[in-house]
C-alpha cells in the first residue's frame, strides 16, 4: 500500500522537480506529478499553496504508480491463463 508522506516546512519552499520533465497526455509531469499550470505558477505561490500542490502531486504519482502496477498484474495474470 502506498502512503502519502507528510511535508515538513523546510521541504515546502524547494521545488519538487525531479529533473524528469516530461508531460503525459493530461499535461502532468511524469517526474514530479505537478500539472503544467502548477509548474508555471510555482515561483509565485505562497508556502501554503506550495504545500497543497506538493500533496496533490504526490497523490497523482501514487495513483499513477498504482494504475501501472494494476495493469501489470492484469497483464501477467492474462498471460498465465492456460
Amino acid at each position: 500500500m502506498w502512503a502519502v508522506r507528510k511535508i515538513v516546512p523546510s521541504q515546502v519552499d524547494a521545488s519538487p522537480c525531479q529533473g524528469v520533465c516530461r508531460l503525459d497526455k493530461l499535461l502532468i509531469c511524469e517526474g514530479c506529478g505537478r500539472s503544467i499550470q502548477e509548474i508555471a505558477d510555482w515561483p509565485f505561490m505562497g508556502r501554503g499553496q506550495r504545500a497543497t500542490v506538493r500533496q496533490r502531486a504526490e497523490c497523482r504519482l501514487i495513483e499513477r504508480n498504482q494504475r501501472f502496477m494494476d495493469a501489470n498484474m492484469t497483464a501477467s495474470s492474462v498471460s498465465q491463463t492456460p
